[in-house]
């Protein structure tokens, strides 16, 4: 739809509608533990990268619950 449509139903149509509901504006609003912001995937990703680098040291794999 376009801004004059979206006006349509109200003037609380901006500007800024169409940037606050892009993609990263989308993902950055989940902004909690397990969430879909981007600064949360990126802690989870660092945080799985240590946790896999501990299990790896010194060769020695062992399971891990996905939980754990």
């Amino acid at each position: 739809m376009s801004l004059v449509e979206l006006r349509a139903f109200g003037p609380e149509f901006g500007e800024d509608f169409f940037a606050a509901i892009g993609l990263n504006a989308t993902l950055d609003c989940h902004d909690v533990t397990g969430g879909t912001a981007r600064g949360r995937v990126n802690t989870a990703l660092e945080l799985t990268a240590k946790k896999i680098a501990a299990l790896t040291a010194g060769n020695q794999v062992e399971a891990v619950h996905a939980g754990a």
